[in-house]
């Protein structure tokens, strides 16, 4: 049993444990898994359409089926893979904003109940532009219509995700470099 009178005093703390991962691990990291979660929850969302409320009629192995999930995964990816990078960029603030105009603007204008065409033209235009409207449209092209028409939507729904990696790391420099200054000033 050791006492604290046997127990040799601390010596200074170890600098390379309170180092944290490096960017490049952490970037990976966190792409990884916004990917997985994509991946996964399109599956489950599709296997739901599937096999509970029957809306897309594809077997498990149906080139339609897959077509559906990775839709579905990709308008996933690029709702999340943009909060996420907001959420780095501006914290709380930014996510929240992020979140709301999704919800406030890209639901209402993204025409999946029927099509964009039965909206406002510029209604329309915003709602294929947000995440929600692209990823109706292209779920919609997967499922009902062998994909066609469903580029313009996909390419819509890359270029989101693209731009959430690009806030992601974005922030995760901001991060390093505020938090370097700050021990440059505690030292």
């Amino acid at each position: 049993m050791t006492t604290t009178a046997n127990r040799a005093p601390d010596a200074q703390a170890d600098p390379v444990a309170e180092k944290s991962p490096h960017p490049v691990l952490m970037l990976l990291g966190l792409t990884a898994g916004l990917f997985g979660f994509s991946l996964l929850g399109g599956f489950i969302v599709a296997c739901m359409l599937d096999f509970v409320f029957g809306s897309i009629d594809a077997g498990l192995w149906s080139a339609e089926f897959w077509a559906v999930a990775g839709a579905i995964a990709l308008g996933i990816g690029a709702l999340a893979f943009p909060l996420a990078g907001l959420q780095g960029v501006f914290g709380a603030k930014g996510f929240t904003l992020g979140a709301m105009v999704m919800m406030f603007l890209g639901n209402p204008f993204a025409g999946i109940a029927a099509t964009a065409a039965w909206l406002p033209s510029w209604a329309a235009v915003v709602g294929q532009i947000l995440p929600p409207g692209a990823a109706g449209t292209l779920v919609r092209a997967a499922a009902y219509f062998h994909s066609a028409g469903g580029a313009t939507a996909g390419l819509t729904l890359a270029a989101w995700m693209i731009v959430g990696l690009v806030l992601i790391a974005v922030g995760l420099r901001r991060n390093l470099v505020s938090s370097a200054a700050e021990a440059g000033a505690a030292a």
